[in-house]
């Protein structure tokens, strides 16, 4: 890319604030468009995080029940119907196009209480029903740090759909390392800055992480732990490493074992980090600051896994039994299951995981990025630190098929395998696409144009509208407005006047263009830079030449008169 490096430091750090701050406002526009509890698990995050607020209780897994005034919001929200016992699907309504094959009641029909009408929770003063949380299967610490946000707004008084909106944006605010550590990790891998911010806009090309970090979930914390432990992967990987790289990658491990089981498998990776980088020293020391980092991390957050092992007798103790359908034996079923579910859920799979978005784009999407990630891996530099810093996808998809085949063989169900589990690493998949993608864009503009680079910036933006048009239309469909979308119904649901949902969509839009159209500018500007310095190279040379030429006639000259 022409000028690549002639992008001052200034620049690429706020042109990476202008793409987090707007990420974050998309991440925000989701949490206004998802209807209430319409994410997987959100009525039992939402009881836990009120629960823990309330009581400061942690019950053993299993022995957690849902609240009363919690599910009596779930009915005022209309995500299930109002003589619904449980949140299974035949409780459920449904949402236009759903791919559930239980057809229940409309959600876009169904009646739900306004905003005004809205119940205020008092956890604990009605007594609970017998529906199982089974959030306490997980570490606390999401949990805790939401009921702490609620006491520092005061939210314990509000109606209950705003305590959700602000624990919605509370996890979206738990993912800002996103951005900022995509671009560190670009960096490492020796993208140049202009190169690094096109990865980064990368980001808005993946609607299911928009939908899951405008969600209420614990995912919120392993995504934002994640994003840390593969920069400081990185910095091990392709960096140079001391003490603070240990420090640094173990104690960003050691916050995300605090969030869920599934982040487990990013031990190794840390360790190995330290140990596949040839120019960090020798082997020993190399294996001894790895195994540190992992020390770290245990010390600081593996304990609570250890604590499971000596009182439970595993990892991960159930929070709840799946029920007992038949026994599975159709290994290619299994097979085609799992895999559907994990790639149409990393990338556009909503709802209670039961409305997708097209196949072609889902299908678009995974084949790009799967022939991307083979070539950066398979001819790129450093094949061996991009896999390991990768590593985290083989590795957990591996340990959830197994989870998932053992659940299959016991019950007939093909549960867990999706694909929110696999976005704690979501910016080494992001990167390492990218340090595939961008060489070639740089091989196709030589042959035709710089602006060939400017595609990610067209292409990742249309893929996040779409995406979020297509999942408001879905909620509030609507034949007589030009744009699908029914306004009121959206205001009725998320309790807020028309106005300010379009300012809210307006000002989201305007900064996804503008934080898209940023590399674009980066880039015209270093063309200009370029032009200018080669241009007065050019006057420079050609002035050195003119001197030249005109000293050597002033001194035949002068050697004529004397010879005269």
């Amino acid at each position: 890319m022409r000028g690549e490096n002639r992008i001052s430091g200034k620049s690429f750090v706020k042109v990476g604030i202008l793409v987090t701050l707007a990420y974050f406002v998309w991440q925000v526009l989701w949490a206004v468009v998802t209807p209430p509890f319409q994410s997987p698990d959100e009525p039992l995050h939402f009881n836990s995080v009120l629960r823990v607020e309330a009581t400061g209780e942690w019950p053993d897994p299993g022995d957690a029940l849902v609240d009363q005034d919690v599910f009596t919001t779930v009915v005022e929200s209309g995500f299930i119907e109002p003589d619904a016992q449980d949140f299974e699907a035949l409780s459920r309504t449904r949402i236009a196009g759903s791919t559930s094959a239980v057809y229940t009641d409309a959600f876009a029909t169904t009646s739900i209480t306004e905003h005004v009408n809205r119940s205020v929770i008092e956890y604990g003063a009605n007594g609970s029903t017998e529906i199982v949380d089974q959030m306490t299967q997980h570490p606390p610490l999401f949990y805790v740090a939401a009921a702490k946000v609620m006491d520092v707004f005061g939210a314990q008084s509000w109606t209950w759909d705003r305590q959700l909106l602000l624990l919605r944006i509370f996890s979206a605010f738990l993912t800002i390392p996103l951005i900022p550590c995509t671009l560190f990790t670009a960096r490492k891998l020796g993208i140049g800055r202009i190169g690094s911010v096109f990865i980064s806009v990368t980001t808005f090309a993946i609607p299911q992480l928009a939908f899951i970090t405008g969600s209420l979930n614990n995912d919120s914390l392993a995504i934002g732990a994640g994003a840390l432990t593969v920069a400081a992967c990185a910095q091990a990987a392709f960096g140079k490493q001391n003490r603070w790289t240990v420090l640094a990658a173990g104690l960003a491990l050691g916050l995300g074992l605090w969030s869920k089981g599934t982040f487990i498998p990013f031990g190794l990776i840390v360790a190995l980090s330290f140990v596949v980088n040839p120019s960090a020293g020798r082997i020993r020391v190399r294996l001894v600051r790895g195994f540190a980092a992992g020390i770290i991390g245990v010390l600081t957050g593996g304990w609570w896994w250890l604590r499971n092992l000596m009182l439970f007798g595993t990892l991960q103790p159930e929070g709840y039994q799946t029920e007992h359908l038949r026994e599975g034996k159709r290994i290619w079923y299994f097979i085609s299951k799992a895999v559907g579910n994990l790639s149409e859920s990393s990338w556009g799979r909503f709802g209670w995981l039961n409305w997708n978005l097209p196949w072609v784009l889902l299908t678009g999407l995974a084949l790009f990025t799967l022939w991307a990630v083979a070539h950066s891996l398979l001819r790129g530099h450093q094949k061996v630190q991009r896999f390991v810093l990768l590593g985290f996808y083989p590795l957990t998809i591996a340990m959830l098929f197994v989870q998932a085949w053992n659940k299959y063989r016991e019950t007939g169900t093909v549960p867990g395998t999706q694909g929110r589990y696999l976005f704690p690493a979501v910016v080494a998949l992001i990167v390492i696409a990218g340090a595939a993608w961008l060489p070639a864009l740089r091989r196709l503009a030589t042959r035709r144009s710089q602006w060939v680079f400017a595609l990610p910036s067209v292409i990742a933006p249309s893929i996040a509208v779409f995406a979020a048009w297509a999942w408001a239309h879905a909620c509030y469909p609507s034949t007589i407005s030009r744009v699908g979308i029914n306004w009121m119904r959206w205001s009725e649901v998320a309790g807020f006047d028309v106005v300010w949902l379009k300012l809210l969509l307006a000002v989201a839009i305007l900064l996804v263009v503008a934080s898209a159209a940023a590399p674009c500018v980066l880039m015209y500007q270093a063309a200009i830079a370029e032009a200018v310095d080669t241009a007065e190279e050019i006057s420079a040379e050609a002035f050195e030449e003119w001197s030249h030429s005109a000293e050597v006639s002033q001194a035949r000259s002068r050697d004529l008169v004397a010879s005269e």
